[in-house]
């Protein structure tokens, strides 16, 4: 069952969650490194075949909530000069009122929900058979794109903003 997509995209998995569960971010250059993650996690994930469900084709939950919160914690205390930003929910919506679609949404909870679902993939990739390797695949394109792809590409507008200002202010 492994391709080489699902290789790539299993490798920036761990790349990018060994770095959220090990880094220490500082403000400018944790968002160069951060931002290259995200990017080559996004593409990556556009590349990941469609399967067929096994056994788990329900939401792997090996991310329980006492592990989700312990990340959510570390990523709120670190990030202290830009924890939120303003995001439009939906920006194709045109017949609302705009200010309704306009959310004030948390760089830590972006990080971190994208986290609990590339981790739990990741756990069931790593255990290396085939059902759990198509259970894993399954997962992260199902969640990518109804969640955590959401939160990849709105976080990118105010991560990109932050390396703005620092290209401004120190070049």
């Amino acid at each position: 069952m492994k391709n080489d997509a699902i290789n790539q995209f299993a490798l920036i998995a761990k790349e990018y969650c060994n770095f959220i569960e090990n880094h220490k971010f500082k403000k400018n250059k944790s968002v160069y490194k951060l931002i290259d993650i995200l990017i080559k996690l996004y593409s990556s994930a556009l590349k990941l075949p469609k399967v067929k469900t096994g056994k788990n084709h329900h939401i792997l939950d090996h991310v329980n909530q006492k592990m989700y919160t312990k990340i959510t914690k570390k990523l709120f205390k670190e990030f202290t000069d830009f924890k939120f930003y303003w995001l439009i929910f939906n920006p194709l919506i045109e017949d609302k009122n705009i200010d309704d679609e306009v959310v004030k949404a948390g760089v830590y909870d972006d990080l971190a929900d994208i986290y609990r679902d590339v981790k739990n993939g990741l756990i069931e990739y790593q255990e290396n058979s085939l059902e759990n390797i198509t259970d894993a695949v399954w997962h992260w394109r199902f969640h990518f794109y109804t969640h955590w792809g959401d939160h990849l590409v709105s976080l990118l507008k105010p991560l990109n903003s932050i390396i703005e200002d620092d290209f401004v202010e120190n070049d």
